[in-house]
């Protein structure tokens, strides 16, 4: 595995990604800090309105529309972020319709078919979870309708490099979210509502958001070749990336949560959704903010210079390990206080649960670059063998560990953990021979990871020692001693970053090649000049 001491350091004025690109991170970013407190308030107000045991039926409800989400998108959302950049350079009009009409039909009848299917299938859905879920699975499949809308206008967008709108477009969605559901469970407490919230923001925002794309694209002054992208090869790539995606999805949570829901009450496997889904949204939270931008322009750049993506690698994994890796290492100690004093004593459990998945969600991290660059050479076929034995592995913990052993929530984090742990070796491999190399950064991964797991391990002791998050009386005091603690690691991890040189020259030149300038600006002060 090649370390970033090896020579894949891009020099700075090299640079790779398309300028709409680099002109909308600051847009993609602000939008995500505004939209992270708008959707924790919503994720609070959620756990706190509905309760312990409704809350544990919306999660299952949420897992089960991920599930028919992931067999209904069809794999086109990542055809849009492949081939719409690559029709926009070849100003192709008309392929750029038939590639969004064709979608969209094709999305709307596997949605239909899941409608169908869940008003048929409800008796076998309450006898697995013991719930009954009255009309909730049909609002689900509503709402997985109008997601797709929504993610398939954000993909559009998105690859043609509309990073303002996007923004806007999520922003007013999240507001609006937030007072149906604000309205709605106060004045139809339940499920129901809870899910009618999201669906209704979805809809109204994003056939709006529909509607002004489409007319935008009609007024493009673009000629019209008479080739396209071309039905076999748009159905090829979408084709294997929708099995890729279903895998992916169930290896994630889904699996987890439906065996839980098995055998545990809702009230816990609620818990362990909360659990598993809080870190991502903070550790990740940059990352995440300029996934889709990034997925887009590395298709783009691979259009325009096929040679550029060991170099693109390695700078989104330095910059990737400079912003999650800080915020796991704190939230593995602190989640197990901030978790209940944020959504209540009853979620105490999902306070433990996300302090293990601050950790075990990085593991994954080093497929991330990877699987952008497979997707932008088209080679993702070439791992749907590794995927399917990375899901039977999955099936199999899941079944030994939660049904056969009942180990419950601890059975879950397990299974997830030790899948990746066994079948990440064949991966790499399979990875390596399609893009020549890995090019993960270990030592600098090293150098970041170990001075701040010791610092947050000080505060943490520090904590326990003098009883810093229980000194008031009032938890609201207690929580606001732990922002306290937050800043002072935020503080010292960059004192600690640029005293002890844990970013160095090298490191910088390889964040230079996303020319991204504010970032650069922000990395220059973290390198000593004495360095």
């Amino acid at each position: 595995m090649h370390t970033d001491e090896q020579n894949f350091a891009a020099k700075p004025s090299e640079t790779f990604f398309h300028r709409e690109a680099i002109v909308g991170v600051p847009w993609m970013v602000f939008t995500k800090l505004i939209l992270f407190f708008v959707y924790l308030v919503i994720s609070v107000m959620t756990v706190r309105l509905l309760g312990k045991e409704q809350f544990g039926i919306f999660s299952i409800c949420a897992n089960i529309g991920g599930l028919i989400g992931a067999f209904c998108c069809l794999g086109l959302g990542a055809a849009y972020f492949r081939f719409v950049p690559e029709l926009v350079v070849h100003k192709n009009k008309a392929g750029l319709k038939r590639l969004i009409t064709r979608s969209v039909w094709l999305q709307s009848a596997a949605v239909m078919f899941a409608l169908v299917l869940v008003i048929v299938g409800k008796p076998w859905f309450d006898t697995w979870f013991n719930v009954d879920f009255r009309y909730y699975l049909i609002l689900t499949v509503l709402l997985v309708g109008v997601g797709l809308l929504k993610d398939g206008v954000a993909a559009i967008e998105t690859s043609m490099f509309h990073a303002r709108q996007v923004s806007l477009l999520s922003f007013v969605q999240a507001v609006l979210w937030l007072i149906f559901l604000a309205v709605g469970l106060r004045i139809w407490p339940g499920v129901g509502s809870a899910i009618n919230a999201q669906t209704f923001s979805y809809g109204i925002v994003y056939v709006a958001g529909a509607i002004v794309l489409m007319r935008r694209i009609n007024r493009l002054n673009w000629r019209s070749p008479p080739y396209g992208i071309g039905k076999r090869r748009t159905l090829k790539y979408s084709g294997v990336i929708y099995l890729n995606s279903i895998i992916r999805l169930l290896m994630l949570q889904y699996t987890e949560v439906i065996f839980l829901g098995r055998m545990r009450p809702p009230g816990e496997v609620g818990a362990y959704a909360l659990g598993y889904s809080l870190p991502p949204q903070i550790i990740f939270f940059i990352p995440a903010a300029l996934q889709m931008l990034f997925t887009a322009g590395f298709s783009d750049a691979y259009s325009r210079d096929p040679n550029c993506l060991n170099r693109l690698i390695a700078a989104f994994y330095k910059m990737q390990i400079l912003f999650t890796v800080p915020l796991a290492v704190f939230g593995a100690f602190f989640a197990p206080f901030a978790v209940p004093a944020v959504f209540g004593d009853d979620m105490a459990l999902a306070g433990i649960v996300a302090s293990a998945f601050c950790i075990i969600h990085l593991f994954p991290m080093i497929s991330t670059p990877l699987s952008m660059a497979i997707q932008a050479k088209e080679k993702v076929y070439r791992m749907l063998p590794l995927m399917l034995l990375q899901i039977s592995v999955n099936l199999f913990l899941d079944w030994l560990l939660i049904l056969h052993l009942d180990l419950g929530i601890w059975g879950g984090m397990m299974a997830v953990a030790f899948t990746f742990l066994l079948t990440i070796p064949f991966r790499l491999r399979a990875v390596r021979s399609i893009i020549g190399g890995i090019y993960f950064p270990v030592r600098y991964l090293l150098r970041i990871t170990l001075p701040l797991a010791l610092l947050s391990a000080f505060l943490y002791g520090l904590s326990e020692r003098f009883g810093l998050l229980a000194l008031f009386a009032d938890k609201y005091l207690n929580l606001l001693m732990l922002f306290v603690l937050g800043g002072i690691y935020l503080l010292g991890s960059l004192l600690m970053i640029r005293t002890f040189h844990l970013v160095r020259r090298e490191d910088i030149a390889d964040f230079h090649a996303l020319d991204i300038p504010k970032l650069n600006f922000f990395l220059d002060l973290l390198v000593s000049h004495s360095h």
